[in-house]
């Protein structure tokens, strides 16, 4: 990922799944907030999560916000620009760049 600003356009939400007894969810906690790159997954990126082309799966590019936000993959995120928007997505894989460990790429899968 190359290191411009103007390539983190778009806004992105992490967030928990909020769990309050027996029911299987309550509804979602707001973790964190910050700019992203969003784009379509790679073919390497599909492989990794051993997913098909049919689900609804989406590449993001976050800057590395060291002990401020770590991802997880119990963890959701949200888009909220862009053509993706309003989209969540479950965390399937977290990795950093190779060529800029200063960002870290998440690929994530649609559950809406």
């Amino acid at each position: 990922m190359n290191n411009r600003p103007s390539l983190m356009k778009e806004k992105v939400i992490f967030m928990n799944n909020v769990q309050s007894g027996p029911e299987v969810s309550t509804g979602y906690e707001e973790i964190f907030q910050c700019s992203c790159s969003v784009y379509e997954p790679t073919v390497k990126d599909i492989s990794i999560l051993g997913a098909n082309t049919s689900k609804n799966i989406v590449t993001i590019g976050i800057r590395n916000s060291g002990s401020e936000y770590v991802p997880k993959n119990n963890h959701l995120f949200k888009v909220l620009t862009g053509f993706f928007k309003d989209n969540i997505f479950e965390i399937k894989h977290i990795g950093p760049y190779k060529d800029n460990r200063n960002y870290i790429k998440i690929i994530g899968e649609g559950v809406n």
